[in-house]
C-alpha cells in the first residue's frame, strides 16, 4: 500500500510541465498552433489587441489579436492561444487562457535600428527605434508618413493609429522616433 502511494506521488511529481515556448520561437517559425507565452506588454490599442515581448530585440515581439481582456503597458502577462498570420503579420489570436502576473513592469527596451530594417520581418511586433531621422513624406495617405535618415536609403512609414498631437510636415527633424512595427503585406 505504501508502495503504490509513492508511485502515485512520484508521477504526479514528475509529470512533464507544459512548455512556454518564447516568441522568437513563435516567430521564428518553431512553434505553431496552440502555444503558451510569458511577456510584457508594450502598447494596447483601443480595441484590446496588444504586443507583448519576452526580451529585448528581434523577433522578440508579437500581436495579440483579442477582444476580451484588458491589459495595460506594463502588465507581465501568460496566455495561451492560437499562432496564425494576420495580412502577413503573425498573431496569436482565439486566447484559451490569459492571466495577468504581475503589474507596473517596464517594458522591454526598444532596439536600434535602420530606416530599411524596418520592413524586415525579423523586428514585427518589436519596438524599435530610428535615430536621427527626419519627415521625408507628410503624408502618404490614410494618416500615415514616412521618415528617413540624411544618407540615401529606404524610408520607414509610421503610423497614427494612437491619437497624439503631431502633424508631420516635410523636413521636420527628429533625435528619435520610437514604435512598434506592424507589418500588413496587403498594403
Amino acid at each position: 500500500m505504501k508502495l503504490s502511494r509513492l508511485i502515485a506521488c512520484l508521477a504526479a511529481c514528475c509529470a512533464p510541465a507544459l512548455y512556454a515556448g518564447t516568441i522568437a520561437e513563435i516567430q521564428q517559425g518553431t512553434l505553431t498552433g496552440s502555444q503558451t507565452v510569458t511577456g510584457v506588454v508594450n502598447l494596447v490599442y483601443p480595441s484590446m489587441e496588444f504586443f507583448i515581448a519576452d526580451a529585448d530585440g528581434a523577433y522578440n515581439g508579437i500581436c495579440i489579436s483579442q477582444s476580451t481582456y484588458g491589459p495595460e503597458i506594463g502588465d507581465n502577462v501568460t496566455l495561451t492561444g492560437t499562432v496564425s498570420a494576420s495580412n502577413g503579420q503573425t498573431v496569436i489570436n482565439s486566447l484559451t487562457a490569459f492571466s495577468v502576473n504581475s503589474e507596473g513592469n517596464d517594458p522591454f527596451p526598444p532596439v536600434t535600428v535602420s530606416t530599411a530594417d524596418v520592413a524586415l520581418e525579423e523586428y514585427e511586433g518589436c519596438l524599435v527605434r530610428v535615430e536621427d531621422v527626419y519627415v521625408s513624406n507628410e503624408n502618404i495617405g490614410s494618416g500615415k508618413w514616412q521618415v528617413q535618415t540624411a544618407s540615401p536609403g529606404a524610408a520607414a512609414t509610421v503610423d497614427d493609429e494612437l491619437d497624439y498631437n503631431y502633424f508631420p510636415k516635410n523636413s521636420d527633424e527628429f533625435d528619435a522616433v520610437v514604435g512598434i512595427v506592424e507589418r500588413d503585406t496587403t498594403k
